[in-house]
């Protein structure tokens, strides 16, 4: 397929998780006996719409976002009907169903991926060469628990917690023989070529180049996105795992690739550089075949990483630490899911189970204009018994409005001058 077809893909996907947030909010309204006046797709001007019996449904020109209007949302207005009459609670119930649809639907992708791909546990399957791990005192089949005595739910939250030490000394709990114990570790930089593995149908990586990294030895000396990585100095190379492990073993030696490009064997003579990224030298056991128990647990663990991951990420943005680098708008979302499109179903589906549980995140900040601003003035008429000034809230929601419309306009503008690199 084309890169506009993977393009058009990925509008619709970010399409289906925006219908699925909007959904929740429309359900839960009529659940209420609210009158729902428009359902619109997308912002901006409208490019057609349909009439239902009493609400108009609308696809506007910009493919970002959407929203549901709804009978006395915006005013008071005198009717058993009207948003700005029902209950607080109500009005919670309604407003927090958007975004709780979302984080409910990754969940279910989620669960249901970790049956279809297998699940990646938190055991150690084998060592790379010069493992600090191994010299610590990690053995085989050791279950690593927590990273500085914080839990970590999924294979990846190690991988993070590695990458935060900076090179510092880590604390590793783990479980040997139903026993738990404390080991330190000193995380390692190891040697790269710069890119990307392609992933099979059922999300394991393949000796295939996917995306190159700029600036790194893959690209600089020729490599491209589709060659197949067959052997490396003379040894045969059938699968990811071997490749990983032989280069696990170098130090910054050359190594002699041999690819196949379209049916015809290549050679290319490449020197690694050094990583920016941290290892503990260690690969996790894999279970293909995960009983049900088993893989809802990983679905359910994996939820609750990436919730841990965005709200850290947060974290770092409001606290001014994170790198405009690291910052994506709408367009660099569509590349994104461009991008695991063309990498096949389930690369495509895990990034919409992502959005979706973004999405659901994001909305539940507590800010003007957003569901979690509004969920804020709920709880406090319960709480309180009293209503809110409804011109400050009114008040509130027209400049947070205001501000998200600015910061999505300045993020198209840094995603078109300033796009991230991935």
């Amino acid at each position: 397929m084309s890169q506009i077809v993977y393009i058009i893909i990925a509008i619709l996907a970010f399409g289906i998780i925006v219908i699925i947030h909007e959904l929740g909010h429309f359900f839960i309204a009529k659940l209420n006996g609210i009158m729902v006046e428009e359902f619109s797709l997308g912002m901006g001007p409208k490019l057609f719409g349909i009439k239902g019996k009493e609400t108009q449904y609308n696809v506007r020109i910009l493919p970002f976002g959407g929203y549901v209007k709804m009978l006395g949302e915006e005013s008071e207005v005198d009717s058993q009907r009207s948003f700005s009459s029902k209950a607080p609670w109500r009005k919670l119930s309604v407003v927090i169903a958007g975004p709780l649809i979302n984080i409910i639907t990754a969940l279910i992708i989620f669960v249901t991926i970790s049956f279809a791909t297998g699940v990646v546990l938190n055991s150690v399957a084998t060592f790379n060469a010069l493992s600090p791990s191994r010299e610590a005192g990690v053995m085989l089949d050791d279950e690593i628990l927590a990273v500085n005595k914080s839990k970590i739910f999924t294979y990846t939250d190690l991988e993070i917690e590695v990458q935060n030490s900076q090179g510092q000394k880590i604390l590793l709990t783990i479980k040997r023989d139903g026993a738990k114990k404390d080991i330190y570790v000193m995380p390692v930089k190891g040697y790269i070529l710069g890119f990307n593995p392609a992933y099979d149908d059922n999300s394991k990586p393949l000796p295939k180049i996917a995306t190159l990294i700029d600036g790194y030895p893959a690209k600089e000396n020729g490599l491209l996105e589709g060659d197949v990585i067959v052997g490396v100095d003379g040894i045969t190379i059938s699968n990811y795992d071997e490749f990983s492990k032989y280069m696990a073993k170098n130090n910054g030696e050359s190594v002699n690739l041999e690819i196949n490009r379209n049916g015809a064997i290549l050679s290319f003579n490449i020197t690694p550089v050094k990583s920016d990224s941290y290892t503990i030298g260690i690969n996790p056991k894999y279970d293909d075949h995960p009983s049900f128990i088993e893989g809802a647990k990983y679905g359910i663990n994996q939820s609750i990483s990436l919730f841990k991951q965005i709200i850290g990420f947060f974290g770092t943005l409001f606290r001014g630490q994170a790198h405009m680098n690291e910052v994506g708008g709408p367009i660099s979302l569509i590349r994104v899911t461009s991008a695991a499109t063309e990498q096949g179903a389930l690369p495509l589906i895990t990034i919409i189970a992502f959005i979706n549980l973004n999405l659901g995140i994001m909305n539940l900040l507590p800010f003007p204009a957003l569901d979690g601003g509004q969920i804020v003035i709920f709880l406090y008429e319960i709480i309180s018994r009293r209503k809110a000034n409804q011109k400050l809230v009114e008040s509130l929601n027209y400049f947070g409005y205001m501000f998200l419309m600015a910061l999505m306009v300045f993020m198209i503008f840094k995603d078109i001058f300033f796009p991230i690199k991935f």
